[in-house]
């Protein structure tokens, strides 16, 4: 069952003059180590910033929250798995909002854990997130 869905459409350029205006001050507030690790050892930097920022507000628009309620967005990473998929990773409050929503009580059914897919694409300037979070009722 889908529980909720978000999307975000980021500027690339505009991702770029960010990095270049505050270089560590901006990476370091929204990126991890990981991130920043894994994005600087491509050939174009920029792009894949561009993109894990935007799977990290269509994550926080599929759980409904937005930046709000104190999440930072460290708690959120997307990583790649070992074929190379975007894989989102997340931690504290996002983490407990995600568990109650999986646990709604509006259908009354018991659910098992949020399962999330996320997509992300790049055409010229821009990029492009989309995200979906499942859950199965169990029986």
């Amino acid at each position: 069952m889908i529980i909720g869905c978000g999307t975000d459409l980021v500027y690339i350029p505009r991702m770029k003059e960010a990095i270049e205006k505050w270089p560590k001050k901006f990476l370091r507030r929204v990126f991890t180590a990981a991130e920043i690790k894994a994005c600087k050892s491509k050939a174009c930097p920029e792009k894949h910033f561009a993109s894990r920022f935007a799977a990290k507000e269509a994550f926080l628009k599929a759980l409904g929250t937005g930046f709000s309620k104190g999440i930072s967005f460290h708690e959120i990473s997307v990583e790649n798995d070992s074929s190379g998929k975007p894989v989102l990773r997340h931690k504290g409050k996002v983490s407990k909002i995600l568990k109650k929503m999986c646990h709604s009580r509006e259908s009354g059914d018991p659910k098992k854990g949020a399962k999330i897919h996320v997509s992300l694409s790049d055409e010229k300037d821009y990029a492009l997130a989309f995200v979906i979070l499942t859950s199965e009722t169990t029986s």
